[in-house]
């Protein structure tokens, strides 16, 4: 289904976004619940079943895709009224509507009443380094800093090519998953204990994830049961600093590189970092 003129000037309405990221640092300073996760190209090709993978070789299941459209549904609508919830909007609007109102997208949204002007969305790079603006401001130094300072049980669920995101959050526990397609080879459930298991002792826990297509789907099934617990999709906004290379082939490295980032965030990270 091609997307009509009237649904792309909704779209495009909706580009005023809900707050900047100083909105999300004073929620955690003052102990309140955030939720960030963004919905880019992959997760909208998953969710219209599309047949194959995403850049990071997460496989794309149609089981998967509707598991994602329900999280996106369900966060979406939680939203509306609570100000610590942060959706990321996809930054091309031509892509957004070419998916978002696909027959299968759109069917699903017409049967749960959703329409895309009322959700309060936020930029795509909410949280993590966005290369065509990086160091432009403290946002993000404020950002780790603010999380670093936070007395909260912290957690960082990524793979192993990501461990150095322990030293730069600086959290107590770290869970290792597959560097792909975790959902698809049926480790959900496996995952989703594992982080289970450690809210239980924390449930007003932070935890950032880094951790492919269905993070979205963790994160809506464990913040429906764990009210106070926070939630934090960094994506692969990180890479860069904990692997020292870019995992994003479509960057310019020209743009910024491994040592303008070190130097951002230096005084934050261990001196042997």
């Amino acid at each position: 289904m091609d997307p009509d003129k009237e649904n792309y000037e909704i779209l495009q309405i909706n580009n005023g976004y809900k707050c900047d990221l100083n909105h999300l640092i004073n929620n955690i300073k003052n102990n309140n619940r955030v939720i960030f996760t963004k919905f880019g190209d992959g997760e909208y090709n998953c969710m219209i079943h599309t047949v194959g993978n995403n850049c990071d070789g997460d496989t794309y299941t149609n089981d998967l895709g509707d598991k994602l459209k329900e999280a996106f549904n369900e966060l979406s609508y939680l939203s509306k009224d609570d100000d610590g919830i942060y959706i990321g909007k996809w930054h091309s609007d031509v892509q957004i509507m070419l998916r978002y109102y696909s027959s299968i997208f759109y069917d699903f949204l017409k049967e749960k009443e959703s329409n895309l002007i009322n959700i309060p969305f936020v930029d795509y790079h909410y949280c993590y380094n966005e290369h065509r603006h990086f160091g432009e401001n403290k946002d993000l130094y404020n950002f780790v800093k603010t999380i670093q300072e936070i007395n909260k049980y912290k957690l960082v669920v990524s793979n192993e090519e990501n461990v150095k995101l322990s030293l730069i959050f600086k959290v107590n526990n770290y869970i290792t998953i597959p560097p792909n397609s975790w959902y698809a080879n049926n480790l959900y459930d496996k995952l989703y204990n594992a982080i289970d298991n450690q809210l239980n002792n924390y449930n007003d826990a932070i935890v950032i994830l880094s951790a492919g297509l269905a993070t979205k789907v963790l994160i809506k099934d464990l913040a429906i049961k764990y009210k106070n617990a926070s939630f934090i999709d960094i994506g692969s906004g990180f890479d860069l600093l904990a692997r020292k290379r870019m995992t994003r082939q479509w960057y310019d490295c020209k743009e910024h590189g491994y040592l303008d980032e070190y130097n951002y965030y230096k005084d934050l990270l261990p001196i042997d970092f």
